[in-house]
């Protein structure tokens, strides 16, 4: 979908915002403290997971604006950028607006007269994207992505209502994806039972062959 188009491209820093994470000080996290962060921890395959320890003072809260997020924002993994499940990137959920972005970090806010962001983070989910970063990461002791690579990262830049469209379609295909999993995942499930069930008839001697 994202190759089909005749479409003008642009690089991520032309189409968004990006945050660089702040270094924080280990002794920075503490789980009595209240304003949440993000690591790279946090960052998955498609998803993104919460945790309960990274928590920073209140005083960051108004001195490190710059690296503040938001609901929506898109966060990517720099280092191990990229593992055999795929891109560590993900959308920032509801439960962490606001929180702080901590080094090997960066988050990306969509310019929206631009780019639509589910429109970008389907784009970077892609393989062409991940051939990209492993094109670009350092692999000498681990995969590491650096901010300028990301920075200019192409990406297809078709007009927001054509964006909008390649959304829908995507968002079409991927809950036909999740029916059509659940109905297996069910049938594995009633052939695991059946298996159990003719396991026991033949331990029982129940079982009778012609």
């Amino acid at each position: 979908m994202f190759e089909t188009g005749n479409w003008e491209t642009k690089t991520i820093q032309e189409v968004t915002k990006v945050i660089n994470g702040y270094a924080f000080a280990s002794k920075d996290f503490k789980s009595t403290n209240t304003i949440k962060s993000i690591k790279i921890t946090n960052v998955g395959v498609k998803k993104f997971v919460e945790s309960v320890d990274n928590y920073l003072p209140e005083k960051f809260k108004d001195t490190l604006k710059e690296v503040q997020v938001k609901d929506g924002n898109i966060v990517i993994a720099l280092t191990r950028t990229i593992i055999s499940g795929g891109l560590k990137v993900a959308v920032v959920p509801e439960s962490y607006d606001g929180a702080l972005v901590n080094q090997r970090v960066a988050a990306l806010v969509p310019n929206e007269k631009i780019i639509n962001q589910r429109y970008l983070y389907n784009f970077l989910t892609t393989d062409g994207v991940a051939k990209y970063v492993l094109a670009h990461v350092n692999t000498l002791m681990q995969p590491n992505l650096s901010i300028h690579d990301l920075k200019n990262l192409a990406v297809p830049c078709p007009s927001l209502q054509e964006q909008q469209s390649i959304v829908k379609k995507l968002d079409a295909l991927n809950a036909e994806t999740a029916k059509l999993e659940t109905i297996y995942q069910q049938k594995i499930h009633d052939l695991e039972e059946f298996k159990k069930s003719v396991l026991q008839k033949a331990f029982a001697g129940e079982l009778k062959t012609k």
